[in-house]
């Protein structure tokens, strides 16, 4: 496989606030909504779910940079299958234990074996009528379906033109926005279902972090400049496809991500956010229904909600570090150890018998 690229510290402290903050909406604002607090928290983060705008940005930013030093589509295959599905399995089966002991999260919940299996492979979204074994699952599916798609410009030789097909699906996602009235259930399902394989309207804020990254690797003005106005038409397109409030805080995150990319944020890369950034991931497929679970059976327990909420954060971080450096990080490297080695045996095979390597 190609060699990892050099991290960008700010990235990941981003990815840890972004995370967090959607935890604190959950815990705060959702759980009030789906549950109830039995007294009113000291403080709500009712804009804490803008988080995942965030990890859209980055992911746009940080999977271009992968694929740029990515020598074969299978390496990028095997490279984010072994960062998403070993933790992210494991959060799941967390998940259903905490519930199967505790019993379920809020009123109407429920998951049967059939959607457990369908879980299992990210893509619940595409099944009609599948249940989520945790609700914030659901960003899951969109990231795989742009990991599909720009997988499938890189197998193509077309990353060169990657800013001409953004803006390719920023036309077909505003197009589709207007035919089916942004998705709604009366719409044709072909289109619906179109409409989502093109991510929605989440497309801007992928196609804006690839931008982002051209823009900090660009060699002269022109090319700087293409790529702002790249970055402009994305903004453009939200305000078109978003409510004003989504719109709003959508700009304040592009915002944000100006900043980072042009180091304007470097105080960010400090030891409490870096670790919030290492345990994000696993922070966020198991945070939900479990401190969910928590603040439900401890303010029963007559503890004070506020209190409860941080029971539930603290129980949240606990999990999501053990799942981290003892099930996600052992995990990776033992994948990758083997397919290195598999593919060096192939590519070994190959040279021997003169065969052409692909």
């Amino acid at each position: 496989m190609a060699s990892a690229p050099r991290r960008i510290l700010e990235l990941d402290a981003v990815r840890g606030i972004a995370a967090f903050c959607v935890v604190l909406y959950h815990y705060t604002t959702r759980y009030g909504d789906k549950v109830g607090h039995q007294d009113a928290p000291w403080f709500t983060v009712p804009w804490g779910h803008y988080g995942v705008e965030l990890f859209f940005l980055l992911s746009g930013f940080v999977i271009f940079m992968t694929l740029k030093r990515t020598a074969r589509t299978a390496d990028f295959v095997v490279s984010r299958a072994s960062r998403l599905y070993p933790g992210y399995w494991v959060g799941m089966a967390v998940t259903l234990a905490a519930i199967a002991i505790a019993g379920t999260p809020f009123e109407g919940y429920a998951v049967a074996a059939s959607d457990v299996a369908f879980n299992a492979t990210m893509l619940q979204r595409y099944v009609p009528g599948a249940a989520m074994v945790d609700g914030a699952y659901w960003t899951l599916c969109v990231e795989l379906t742009f990991y599909g798609l720009i997988m499938g410009l890189f197998w193509a030789g077309s990353l060169k033109r990657i800013r001409g097909a953004i803006f390719v699906l920023l036309g077909l996602e505003v197009g589709l926005h207007w035919i089916t009235r942004g998705g709604e259930l009366g719409a044709p399902l072909a289109l619906r279902a179109l409409r989502q394989v093109l991510l929605g309207h989440y497309g801007p804020y992928f196609g804006a972090g690839i931008l982002f990254y051209l823009m900090r690797h660009a060699t002269d003005e022109r090319e700087r400049f293409l790529n702002v106005a790249g970055i402009g038409l994305c903004l453009i397109a939200v305000w078109i496809m978003r409510p004003f409030a989504d719109a709003l805080a959508s700009t304040l995150c592009f915002g944000i991500f100006a900043l980072l990319v042009g180091g304007a944020l470097s105080m960010l890369a400090n030891r409490p956010l870096l670790f919030l950034g290492a345990v994000s991931y696993s922070l966020y497929v198991v945070h939900q229904n479990v401190g969910f679970l928590v603040i439900q059976h401890a303010t029963r327990a007559g503890i004070n909600t506020n209190l409860a909420i941080g029971l539930a954060i603290l129980t949240a971080l606990t999990i999501a570090t053990l799942i981290t450096y003892g099930v996600e990080r052992p995990a990776q490297r033992g994948i990758r150890r083997v397919y290195d080695r598999w593919s060096a045996r192939g590519k070994a095979l190959a040279e021997a018998k003169g065969e052409p390597l692909l």
